[in-house]
């Protein structure tokens, strides 16, 4: 980019499909994968929030907003359209995955992670 009527310019760098001009069709899809929790993850309870109101965001990259997700939390399922998920945070041992369901398309399935809360 340079200013108009000098010969100063700068280079920018986007991000492979955050090119400007590119119309949303261009851009590539990402497989869907989980940001957090990781496999592994330890995290350790607030005793100063009140059980019940401490959460913890489970988030999946490459998930559009208007895409349904089921993720199954400890054996129980919950449903949503966004890439997130606010868990109530309860101590053990816990295993959080999550079915992408896109429209026109095969629903992917998101590998279980595990992690612990103390």
């Amino acid at each position: 980019v340079c200013k108009e009527g000098t010969e100063e310019c700068v280079s920018e760098i986007f991000v492979p499909g955050t090119e400007p001009g590119m119309r949303p069709a261009e851009k590539e899809t990402a497989a869907p994968r989980f940001r957090q929790p990781v496999e592994g993850l330890a995290l350790a309870a607030d005793p100063r929030i009140p059980d019940g109101l401490e959460v913890f965001r489970f988030t999946i990259d490459g998930a559009e907003q208007a895409e349904e997700i089921l993720w199954t939390v400890d054996g129980k399922t919950f449903r949503t359209r966004a890439p997130f998920y606010d868990w109530n945070v309860r101590r053990g041992s816990h295993a959080v995955s999550a079915q992408v369901k896109r429209s026109g398309a095969q629903a992917v399935s998101l590998t279980p992670v595990r992690f612990v809360v103390r």
